[in-house]
């Protein structure tokens, strides 16, 4: 019952986060969104590793 209390919890914060984010870009705060990116330790992607997934 615990864990999935806890995994309840993870998605419905995982949800506010992908809004704050849709919500920066849609904007065109893109420094924010890239102070938001490091904060939480978000990698930079690079344009070829798309590709490679093909």
């Amino acid at each position: 019952m615990r864990q999935l209390i806890c995994l309840v919890m993870m998605i419905l914060l995982s949800a506010c986060v992908s809004q704050y984010e849709a919500e920066l870009s849609q904007h065109g705060e893109w420094q924010e969104l890239g102070a938001y990116h490091g904060e939480y330790g978000y990698q930079e992607w690079e344009k070829n590793a798309w590709t490679d997934l093909a």
